[in-house]
């Protein structure tokens, strides 16, 4: 409750913290696996521990944590600030964690697949297929990438922009702001199977402002004042969702 805050309870990361460590520290793995995550990403007023995020992360793998092998596998295949990258044991954790079902596992492995990174080369098949293996346990930020790939086809992968939209419209469906922003640019601007209408771009831009997307919000106040007509190249608009690791 006071990491995500909730009925009236305000976020406080230090008193999360607290208690995360009680918890820990009496072998509960799942709270390992929080106060790992909490030390990865920090917070308002809360700084970041890389150190100590491995730490814990370890801590709750050893005692089968899946969630906890991916984010350390995501940990040690970026690495961060005081924090040398260790790729090789990040792929050999998000392959591993892939295989005993991570969602996040495989949704990072198909970004790495889909942009390249150390070790991987861009291949926009096997992209494809740890994206549709994390689609299928509904994770909305792989249906959205995946969409992105469909209408803008690649190097041996031919764009498929019916099966784009579709999964796009599932991932905002499902409350995912980045596929509700690019829905907006669609509709803006115009495309295949997206004919331009400014009614559903704003609707679009509406939602996802909502969910505190910043882009949306800037198209909002864009649009509330006459401009111009801008041109716009596909990539410049539509961002992907990054990797990223889960609580």
């Amino acid at each position: 409750m006071y990491r995500f805050g909730g009925e009236g309870v305000p976020v406080d990361l230090r008193k999360a913290e607290c208690w995360f460590i009680r918890a820990a520290v009496l072998g509960d793995a799942s709270a390992m696996c929080h106060l790992a995550h909490l030390y990865h990403l920090g917070g308002e007023g809360f700084g970041v521990d890389l150190r100590k995020a491995e730490y814990w992360y370890r801590e709750a793998a050893g005692r089968g944590v899946v969630a906890a092998m991916s984010n350390l596998g995501y940990l040690y295949q970026y690495g961060g600030e005081g924090f040398e990258a260790d790729p090789d044991r990040g792929t050999f954790l998000l392959f591993k964690a892939a295989g005993l079902g991570s969602v996040g596992a495989m949704y990072n492995l198909a970004n790495l697949y889909h942009h390249g990174g150390v070790g991987f080369k861009i291949d926009l098949r096997k992209a494809e297929h740890w994206y549709l293996y994390a689609i299928k346990r509904r994770c909305s930020a792989a249906m959205s990438n995946l969409g992105l790939l469909y209408l803008r086809g690649g190097k041996d992968f031919p764009a498929n922009p019916h099966k784009g939209k579709r999964l796009l419209l599932k991932a905002a469906g499902l409350g995912n702001a980045v596929a509700m922003y690019c829905l907006g640019q669609l509709y803006e601007y115009g495309r295949t199977d997206f004919p331009t209408d400014p009614g559903k771009a704003q609707s679009w831009y509406q939602k996802a402002a909502e969910l505190g997307n910043a882009r949306a919000m800037k198209k909002l106040e864009e649009l509330s004042k006459p401009q111009p007509a801008k041109k716009r190249g596909f990539d410049e608009a539509f961002p992907d969702e990054p990797g990223h690791a889960h609580p």
